[in-house]
């Protein structure tokens, strides 16, 4: 995982100790995926090109400390997420043949 972002607790219930969040984990693919293992060898693993989880988490905390913590994350597509951040800011549209240009073309 390369950040974590857009982290927002939704609903706090200080009663009960309970916390609900969303947010992003990104993983950037690339040179992220080169590195060495705790015994020195060189090693090639991870995603082959850049996605993300959008989780939601649910934390128990007891005595001021986190104790549980249960998600549920969804993959999606960075490169996906990035194209509809384009659309909505209208950088996207489609040509007469519905295929996809941008305004940077």
């Amino acid at each position: 995982m390369t950040r974590i972002r857009d982290r927002r607790f939704v609903a706090v219930d200080r009663e009960r100790g309970i916390v609900y969040s969303f947010g992003f984990f990104d993983h950037a693919a690339g040179k992220s995926r080169y590195f060495k293992s705790p015994d020195g060898r060189d090693v090639v693993a991870g995603p082959t090109e850049p996605w993300t989880w959008q989780i939601a988490e649910l934390f128990k905390v007891e005595k001021g400390k986190i104790r549980r913590i249960g998600s549920r994350p969804a993959a999606v597509s960075l490169w996906h997420e990035l194209r509809m951040e384009h659309v909505r800011e209208g950088h996207v549209r489609r040509d007469t043949d519905n295929k996809i240009m941008t305004n940077y073309e």
